[in-house]
């Protein structure tokens, strides 16, 4: 009995996440690589909205790593569901889909974070960190994918009003790409000048 007492201690003061994806074997890598920090720990998986929606509630995780496209219940409506429950729930969103309008309905449903599939575990853990502490994580691919909606969505913001120093590079950058790329496909056409 003593060393469940030790193991719950040592638990509470972990960060404890919820991994929700429909693949096992993402969920199973997804959680040995959280398990493997000391600061971490997986308190459940889920393979579809439903039941992460019920895991929630029994294990009440720091941050929740969401699929977006889950079977039975969407990642977004998962999200939605819970933070209508628990309004301090903190979403990461890890997934493939990395197009603009993925990325808005998730941080508009309430995730802190975003992620896609393919970047380096190290990312992974920061993002959950971050969160954790109450924090936001959009990494350089998912800023650029939102500074590149059309003006009246309702995510973008005025510039005065962007958030840290490390959004301002990527913004930068994704507007300055759009705009060489513009100027570039004006060079190449024929003038008709003589």
């Amino acid at each position: 009995m003593p060393d469940r007492v030790q193991e719950a201690m040592e638990n509470a003061e972990k960060i404890k996440v919820l991994v929700v994806d429909d693949h096992p074997l993402m969920r199973v890598g997804i959680a040995a690589i959280i398990n493997a920090r000391a600061d971490m720990i997986t308190v459940a998986q889920a393979g579809d909205g439903e039941e992460a929606v019920e895991l929630f509630e029994q294990h009440r995780p720091d941050v929740t790593l969401m699929d977006l496209r889950l079977p039975r219940m969407s990642g977004v409506n998962t999200i939605q569901t819970i933070r209508s429950r628990h309004e301090q729930a903190r979403f990461v969103v890890l997934t493939t889909y990395e197009g603009d309008e993925d990325i808005h309905q998730a941080l508009a449903a309430g995730a802190q974070g975003y992620m896609i599939k393919g970047m380096p575990h190290d990312a992974l853990i920061e993002a959950l960190r971050r969160v954790h502490a109450g924090g936001r994580f959009l990494p350089c691919p998912v800023k650029q994918a939102l500074a590149s909606r059309a003006p009246s969505s309702e995510l973008r913001t005025p510039i005065s009003a962007r958030g840290s120093a490390r959004f301002w590079p990527c913004w930068l950058a994704a507007r300055a790409i759009k705009t060489l790329r513009a100027n570039l496909a004006l060079l190449k056409q024929p003038s008709n000048a003589m």
